[in-house]
């Protein structure tokens, strides 16, 4: 298809650019006229005349209404009006790049390139130890690493197609790969979490946050604290004695976000360790953990909880943990699942079975941002580009309230042409037949 893109499109224009070989669209000056008009908020796209025209509000608006108005004219050879706005603030993708699978750099950029045609707005790295840090050469050491300049290209090129790319990173727990040399020893507590109140270990987290404020262009960061129940516990104990675990993640957790606001970073963390402490299980889902009266008032400001899920298909599940969230008082950021972490392939049902309550529960709630997690577990074994029908579904609830899998497979087959058309095509028959 050959356009002619003319019009509003200064901040669009270098985006355009890179997903037009995505959508089999040539840019050049005899193509078919198409208007481009910037507006408040939302999208339109319509037929003008021998032309068309779009109208958009956000960068990643204007992606998806050019993927849209492809995607008719391959599939239908005709445009039918369509008019859509963003349900959330922010809606996207969290790529695990820490388990034995380090995407290349090209290939974040195939994806976010893939994320943009959906309209999703944000991205995620989680990376455990796979960054380099100056004057810490065991950290990420042969485990792929990006440098800083990778993560400051993949950043810019993200920028360009309306995504936010923000790190996810960890600042207490799952450090084992890091913390196994000998080098990282005055900052180990246990072989998986890093040691509380020790200035070494601050200096590590002041380091690790100054080298995403060199290389990210976003205000925020997450700074994990998941999954780390035996915080204080190891050498913690043998030179503090025991105390109270709840008190030792509140002073560290005072201290790492007091570093982060230093470096003008808005962060948050999983929620699950609140949860965990106050559990006589250590279950996260437990609705009868003993989280103390006072814990908002140790919350810091400006912190963000992460509640996470991906294993329920009631709403009522949901309804109850975003209750018991909310009592916090802290803005709640709500991250699903694509079913990529247990098998040589995605678990589909279990991903839609899960992600449609979870969802609808987060419009339902006032939740404002939302994304899906992509796990690895361990190592990575599933094909990264098998998720993009998950990757749809978000993006389907990024811009609706309420939606049917048919929405999801009418969208997914129309934004993506013959170059994934047909592993596409494979996951919807396998899904539904």
């Amino acid at each position: 298809m050959k356009f002619q893109f003319q019009g509003e499109l200064g901040e669009v224009q270098q985006g355009l650019a890179y997903i037009a070989p995505e959508l089999n669209l040539e840019l050049c000056t005899e193509g078919t006229l198409v208007q481009v008009k910037k507006v408040e908020a939302g999208l339109q796209v319509d037929r003008v005349g021998e032309g068309y025209q779009i109208c958009y509000g956000t960068k990643s608006e204007f992606f998806r209404a050019v993927a849209q108005l492809c995607g008719m004219l391959r599939e239908e050879g005709a445009v039918s009006p369509v008019s859509e706005s963003q349900k959330l603030e922010t809606c996207g993708i969290m790529f695990d790049c820490s388990r034995n699978a380090v995407l290349r750099v090209e290939t974040v950029k195939d994806l976010l390139r893939k994320m943009a045609c959906m309209g999703l707005n944000m991205a995620m790295l989680y990376t455990e130890d796979t960054y380099e840090i100056d004057q810490y050469p065991y950290f990420g050491y042969m485990r792929g690493a990006y440098t800083k300049e990778e993560l400051r290209d993949m950043d810019q090129y993200a920028v360009a197609l309306g995504i936010e790319l923000i790190p996810c990173i960890q600042t207490l727990g799952h450090l084992k790969m890091a913390l196994h040399w000998a080098e990282m020893a005055e900052m180990r507590d246990t072989s998986n979490t890093l040691l509380a109140e020790e200035e070494k270990t601050y200096e590590l987290i002041t380091a690790m946050l100054r080298t995403f404020r060199e290389c990210f262009s976003t205000k925020r960061i997450h700074i994990g604290m998941d999954e780390a129940p035996d915080i204080g516990l190891g050498t913690y104990l043998k030179k503090h004695g025991y105390q109270d675990q709840y008190s030792i993640l509140s002073r560290h957790l005072d201290r790492v976000v007091a570093l982060a606001k230093e470096f003008e970073f808005e962060p948050m963390m999983w929620s699950d360790l609140f949860f965990r402490l106050g559990s006589k299980t250590r279950e996260y889902y437990d609705l009868e953990a003993e989280i103390p009266a006072d814990i908002e008032e140790k919350i810091p400001e400006g912190l963000s909880l992460v509640y996470w899920d991906y294993y329920h298909d009631d709403p009522e599940v949901y309804r109850a943990m975003m209750r018991e969230h909310q009592k916090m008082g802290r803005e709640i950021v709500f991250a699903g699942g694509i079913w990529k972490w247990t098998g040589m392939g995605v678990h589909y049902e279990k991903t839609f079975c899960t992600t449609f309550p979870a969802l609808h529960v987060c419009h339902e709630t006032g939740i404002r941002h939302v994304f899906a997690t992509m796990w690895g577990d361990d190592g990575g074994e599933v094909d990264t580009y098998t998720t993009l029908l998950g990757m749809q579904l978000y993006a389907e609830f990024f811009y609706h309230t309420s939606v049917t899998m048919e929405d999801v497979m009418t969208a997914v087959l129309q934004v993506f042409p013959s170059s994934v058309e047909e592993l596409i095509r494979s996951i919807v028959l396998e899904v539904y037949t």
